[in-house]
């Protein structure tokens, strides 16, 4: 108990230097619960695809996309049920 009067007195001394380092506190929580929220919303959508979606992309670029033509062989592979282009 003898301490808490001593922090107590110091943390009233400097009033700036407690306002900016609480401020920064709660900056840095905020920004962590911020970047936590982004991961739970990007996986999100991963989860929600399912076990059973297999995504392909080119072999030369990830935005150049599939030819369509692709679509009938792929159709004609077993156990696939659809094919949808992004």
């Amino acid at each position: 108990m003898k301490y808490l009067t001593l922090i107590w007195a110091n943390l009233k001394r400097k009033k700036l230097r407690t306002t900016l380092t609480i401020g920064s506190f709660v900056v840095a929580l905020f920004l962590y619960g911020l970047l936590v929220a982004i991961r739970i919303a990007f996986s999100g959508g991963v989860d929600a695809a399912g076990v059973d979606r297999l995504n392909t992309i080119n072999k030369v670029s990830l935005i150049m996309p599939l030819p369509f033509s692709y679509r009938d062989r792929l159709l004609q592979v077993p156990g696939v049920s659809g094919v949808t282009f992004a």
